[in-house]
């Protein structure tokens, strides 16, 4: 059985985890939220091969190895399951940073029933440098140290790895006819958040039309 999911695609600080929490607050009940950055952090802290090779490129802005990412992601998904903070066919998966590279969405195929993606669009490079800034200086308010990628070079290795390889990305879910719906993420958080609840009602209000009318004509 494939697993429904929505997936948040779009550069670094473009507001995605921001938003998938919001969403997650204003639909309760409805999604199980997985953010591949928040794995990636997870895994960083463990004196593990994975986490030496984490280690070693997350700093310096890099995309972590592709079979890792997948393997980080199959390893939340059946935990999820197993504790049942996620129950297929009562909870869609919200994804956030999963979906990077083609490689990762023709192996992710079989697993996912992708309902939308929604693309977070327009953000200038100099707000995507600002939010990290913020970010960093939040972080040390409250005494904990910055992520180990906010730093400007990275940022910058970050965005160009973004335009090469998980933007071309978006060519395979064209070809194969997924719904892409763009977001404007130079809005404010809040904007953001209820436009794409909006949208996401609108859908899943579709689809509860269409079930029901299914079951009376039948």
């Amino acid at each position: 059985m494939k697993h429904e999911a929505f997936v948040f695609v779009g550069p670094p600080n473009a507001g995605k985890g921001t938003a998938a929490e919001s969403i997650v607050e204003k639909l309760p009940g409805v999604f199980n939220y997985i953010a591949t950055g928040d794995l990636i952090r997870h895994a960083m802290k463990q004196d593990s091969p994975l986490g030496r090779r984490l280690k070693e490129c997350i700093p310096k802005g890099g995309l972590a190895d592709d079979d890792d990412v997948l393997q980080l992601f199959m390893q939340r998904l059946d935990l999820d399951e197993r504790i049942n903070r996620y129950i297929p066919g009562t909870h869609i998966l919200l994804l956030d940073g999963v979906l990077r590279t083609e490689y990762e969405a023709i192996k992710l195929e079989t697993h996912l029933n992708i309902r939308t993606i929604y693309l977070f669009d327009k953000i200038p490079k100099s707000e995507s440098y600002r939010r990290m800034q913020e970010r960093v200086e939040t972080a040390i308010a409250e005494g904990e140290p910055p992520r180990p990628e906010d730093t400007p070079a990275a940022l910058e290795r970050r965005l160009l790895e973004y335009e090469q390889i998980t933007l071309p990305m978006m060519k395979y879910y064209e070809r194969k006819s997924v719904k892409i719906c763009r977001i404007d993420a130079s809005h404010t958080k809040d904007k953001v958040a209820s436009d794409i609840v909006l949208h996401m009602k609108g859908l899943l209000r579709s689809e509860m039309q269409a079930t029901t009318r299914k079951y009376t004509n039948s």
